[in-house]
């Protein structure tokens, strides 16, 4: 037996190694095959998120959370700022260039305005109500849901962003749900549609604005 080792040393030798390396090569291949599962959570955060949105312009992810944003690295999936905020902020929206984020605050009746470079809050934008979420519309405009705890519908806000001042509230004649709890909004993937979503089940809406038009108006009910 020893004899035979030795004259198969060579040949034994490159056996084992070729097995090692085989081996090596499926273990590395199925722990990244599992990382990649579809589903399969990456990681998680302990916070308490109302909204989130993403910026368009890096990796950024702003949270809002109970008093404060908070920032991730959608790269490094890691906490890189928080930033207090008062007012309980609620809905977000990124400017299109990516230097702004506006924040609902719904205990204050302004937009939170934080600068993207400094990570500063700036001069926020005075509100007629409460706010719940905002969008950013194509036409340099935001939009906000009311947040108001008498659940009374006042309308739609207008904002205008390039003067940084609340504009109108809209519909003039509303079609929105008397009574309601926290509107939703969302926009169109050419920011040319505003949806509002009411959660009241008096009734349960959902309605599309042309947000093209000076005077937003309905065009699905």
């Amino acid at each position: 037996m020893k004899n035979f080792y030795q004259q198969n040393k060579n040949k034994i030798t490159k056996r084992i190694k070729n097995k090692l390396i085989h081996f090596i090569l499926l273990s590395f291949f199925a722990t990244s095959l599992q990382a990649a599962v579809p589903g399969s959570v990456v990681t998680s955060f302990p916070i308490k998120a109302n909204f989130l949105t993403q910026n368009p312009t890096n990796s950024e992810i702003y949270v809002s959370v109970p008093f404060a944003v908070v920032v991730i690295d959608s790269k490094t999936l890691q906490i890189t700022k928080t930033i207090p905020v008062w007012g309980n902020p609620q809905g977000l929206a990124v400017s299109k260039d990516g230097s702004k984020l506006y924040i609902a605050t719904s205990s204050a009746q302004q937009l939170a305005v934080i600068d993207l470079k400094s990570y500063q809050l700036i001069s926020p934008i005075t509100l007629p109500y409460l706010p719940y979420q905002v969008v950013i519309g194509s036409n340099g405009y935001a939009y906000a849901s009311e947040a108001n705890p008498a659940y009374i519908n006042q309308g739609i806000m207008k904002i205008n962003l390039t003067q940084g001042k609340f504009e109108k509230i809209f519909p003039d004649s509303s079609p929105l749900p008397p009574f309601f709890q926290n509107g939703l909004l969302a926009i169109s993937a050419d920011g040319n549609t505003l949806y509002y979503g009411s959660q009241s089940p008096f009734p349960s809406i959902l309605i599309a604005f042309d947000i093209t038009k000076d005077s937003p108006i309905v065009s699905y009910n």
